[in-house]
C-alpha cells in the first residue's frame, strides 16, 4: 500500500481536533447543570467525583449526538435565573465600584472603544463593554436602566458571538427580564428585541447562530412562569410573551420544527402517564396552568407559522416544515380534553375548546369539534328540574382565569346564564371558521337542529 497523502492526514487530525473541542465543550457544558442543581439543593460539589463525572459523560456522548434527550429540569437550570444565583461573570469582579451610575459607565465604555485604533487595543475594552453591560441588566432591573443599556449594546450585539459564556450570560438576562412581570411592556418588547437580534447577528466559532439557544431558552421560561397561578396582572404578560415567541419562532421554519416535534411529543408522553394511570395525582399533573400555556403556546406558534395568507416560504408552494405537528397537537389537545371530563373542570375544556377553534380559524384546517359544544348544552347543568338561585352580587366568571369552576358559581343561575353564552359563542366561532367550506351546509344542519331544541333555563 501507498504512503497516504499529507492533505488526508491533516484533514485527520483537524477532525480529531474538532471531536476532542466538542466533547469538552459538551463536559462543561453538562458539568455547569450539575453544579446548579446542586447549589439549588445546598450542596456542595466533592473535587474527588470530577473525574468519574467526566469519564461517565464520554462514554455516553456518542448515544446522546445520535438521538438527544431532553430533560426539561436541566435545561430550567441553564436559562432560568435564581433570585440568589450569580451569574458567571468572573473577569469582572475585581474593578467593580460602589455606588456607579451603570448607564453613564456603559456609556463611557462604548466611547473608550470608538477611541481604540488597533484590534488589539479595542478586544479587552469590547469584551470589559460587554461583561459590564450583562452584570448591569441583571443587577438595576429598573426600566430606564434596562431601555438605556440594550439601545447601547445594540450596535455590538455581533461581538457575543466571539464570548461563548457572555452570550449565554446576556441570554439568560434577557429572559428572566422579557418574563418580569414588574417591569413595563414597553422594556419587556425591548428585551425580546435584543434577544432576536442576539439569535440572528450573533455568530459563534464554527459559523452558527445563537437561535437554538434562543428558542430553547423563550418555550423554557415561558413554560417557567406558567407554573403559578394566572391572574389579571400576569395574564397580560403571558399573552405578550405567547405573541412574540409565534414571531420568533417564524424566523426558521426548520428550527422551529425540530423544537416543537420534541416538545410537544415531551407533553404527549406526560398525558400518556396520566391516562394510564388514571389517579387524582396524574389528573393534577395535566390539568395545571404550566400544561394548559405550553399547549396554548404551541398552538400560537403554530398559528403563525402555518398562516397560508402571511406564510412566505423560499419556494413558491411549498408548505411549512410546522404542519408536520398540527395533528399531532390537535389530538393531544383533543385527548387532554377527554382526560377527565367532569363538570367542576367545564372551564378547562372551554379553555381548550377556544384555543383549538383559535388553530382552525388560522391555519384553515377542519376538525370535529361540534360534539364537545354539544355536550355543554346536555350537561346536568341544563337538566329540567333544576332551579337555581341567581346571586346578585355575584361577578361575571372570567373564564381565562379559572381551570376549574370555583365553588361560589355551582348551582347558580349565574354560571347557568353564562355556560349558555359561553356554549353559544364557541358554536357560532366554529362554524364561522367553516363558512366558506363547501361541505358547510352538511355541518350547519345538525348545530341547527340542535340548537333548535328548547332549553328549560
Amino acid at each position: 500500500m501507498g504512503k497516504e497523502k499529507k492533505s488526508t492526514i491533516k484533514f485527520q487530525k483537524t477532525k480529531l481536533k474538532g471531536v476532542l473541542k466538542r466533547r469538552k465543550e459538551v463536559n462543561k457544558f453538562k458539568r455547569q447543570i450539575q453544579n446548579r442543581q446542586l447549589r439549588r439543593k445546598g450542596k456542595k460539589v466533592e473535587d474527588n467525583g470530577g473525574d468519574t463525572n467526566e469519564e461517565k459523560v464520554g462514554e455516553t456522548e456518542e448515544v446522546a449526538e445520535e438521538k438527544p434527550q431532553i430533560n426539561t429540569e436541566d435545561y430550567f437550570c441553564n436559562f432560568v435565573i435564581d433570585t440568589d444565583e450569580s451569574l458567571e461573570l468572573s473577569d469582572d469582579e475585581d474593578d467593580m465600584e460602589e455606588d456607579v451610575d451603570p448607564t453613564e459607565e456603559v456609556v463611557q465604555l462604548k466611547e473608550d472603544i470608538l477611541t481604540g485604533k488597533t484590534k488589539e487595543e479595542k478586544e479587552p475594552l469590547i469584551k470589559k463593554f460587554l461583561t459590564k453591560s450583562v452584570r448591569y441588566l441583571h443587577e438595576f432591573p429598573e426600566d430606564d436602566t434596562i431601555q438605556h443599556i440594550l439601545a447601547t449594546v445594540e450596535s455590538y450585539t455581533k461581538y457575543f458571538g466571539h464570548f461563548p459564556t457572555l452570550a449565554r450570560e446576556y441570554l439568560r438576562v434577557l429572559l428572566d427580564c422579557w418574563s418580569d412581570i414588574a417591569l413595563l411592556e414597553e422594556t419587556r418588547s425591548a428585551c425580546y428585541k435584543a434577544m432576536k437580534y442576539l439569535g440572528t447577528a450573533a455568530v459563534d466559532s464554527n459559523r452558527r447562530n445563537y437561535m437554538p439557544n434562543v428558542l430553547k431558552g423563550v418555550y423554557l421560561v415561558f413554560a417557567h412562569r406558567a407554573t403559578n397561578k394566572i391572574t389579571e396582572t400576569s395574564l397580560p404578560v403571558l399573552q405578550q410573551m405567547l405573541e412574540e415567541a409565534a414571531d420568533i419562532y417564524s424566523i426558521d421554519f426548520r428550527l422551529s420544527h425540530e423544537h416543537a416535534h420534541v416538545y410537544i411529543t415531551q407533553l404527549a408522553d406526560h398525558l400518556k402517564i396520566a391516562k394510564k394511570r388514571q389517579t387524582v395525582e396524574s389528573f393534577k399533573q395535566i390539568y395545571t396552568w404550566q400544561y394548559i400555556s405550553c399547549l396554548d403556546f404551541w398552538t400560537n406558534v403554530i398559528s403563525v407559522t402555518c398562516d397560508p395568507t402571511v406564510m412566505v416560504m423560499a419556494k413558491a408552494g411549498a408548505e411549512s416544515p410546522m404542519q408536520a405537528v398540527v395533528q399531532p397537537l390537535v389530538d393531544l389537545i383533543l385527548l387532554t380534553i377527554r382526560l377527565n371530563p367532569t363538570a367542576q373542570f367545564l372551564p378547562l375544556r372551554i379553555h381548550l375548546l377556544r384555543t383549538l377553534i383559535s388553530l382552525l380559524d388560522a391555519t384553515g384546517i377542519y376538525v370535529p369539534l361540534a360534539s364537545h359544544m354539544f355536550e355543554i348544552l346536555n350537561s346536568d347543568l341544563f337538566k329540567s328540574g333544576h332551579n337555581y338561585p341567581a346571586v346578585d352580587d355575584l361577578p361575571k366568571l372570567n373564564w381565562e382565569l379559572h381551570l376549574k369552576t370555583p365553588k361560589v358559581y355551582i348551582q347558580t343561575k349565574n354560571y347557568q346564564d353564562i355556560v349558555f353564552e359561553t356554549a353559544y359563542d364557541l358554536i357560532l366561532d366554529y362554524y364561522a371558521c367553516q363558512g366558506l367550506s363547501i361541505a358547510f351546509p352538511e355541518l350547519a344542519i345538525p348545530a341547527v337542529h340542535k340548537v333548535r331544541q328548547p332549553l328549560r333555563l
